[in-house]
């Protein structure tokens, strides 16, 4: 009988990236975006990629 194969680990789309930072520049930032109205995830999520893109990383996005 032939062995089965392991299923491989299903990798999520998106993760969840914590760091941190003052109170008062998070909540400036959360406000400055609502009164843009864009979402501060969807703004950090663009400044990386304009990151990568500057340093030479295009590929990975």
């Amino acid at each position: 009988m032939a062995a089965k194969k392991k299923a491989k680990p299903k990798v999520p789309a998106r993760i969840q990236l914590s760091f941190a930072c003052d109170l008062d520049l998070r909540d400036a930032f959360v406000q400055c975006c609502k009164e843009q109205d864009t979402s501060s995830s969807r703004e950090l999520r663009s400044y990386m990629k304009r990151y990568l893109a500057k340093h030479g990383q295009k590929d990975l996005f």
